[in-house]
């Protein structure tokens, strides 16, 4: 991923980039302690939302990093999430997001 990937939107999904940018950092600066805490399910639910989010928005390493954390969290393999949430984590950074 690049910092320019907002170039490569679509125009009907421009809109909805704000929001998106958002939501992601909100969500990703709640990965680590939902996983510290057992919350696996929430987890879970998160990695789902961002697998669609990201289609939408040509985030395709974003998107399958948060279908194989999905699948973690519902294995119940607390360290191969915690190695995802490190990649997440720093895939998220070179996105340079912007916030609200």
């Amino acid at each position: 991923m690049d910092k320019h990937w907002r170039e490569r939107v679509e125009p009907f999904f421009e809109e909805l980039l704000p929001e998106f940018e958002e939501n992601l950092l909100r969500e990703s600066a709640q990965l680590a302690g939902l996983l510290e805490s057992g919350a696996l399910e929430d987890l879970g639910r998160i990695a789902h939302k961002i697998k669609g989010s990201a289609g939408y928005f040509n985030l395709t390493e974003l998107g399958q990093l948060a279908r194989t954390l999905e699948m973690q969290c519902k294995a119940g393999d607390r360290a191969a999430a915690a190695a995802s949430i490190e990649t997440w984590q720093a895939l998220v950074g070179k996105l340079e997001l912007r916030s609200v």
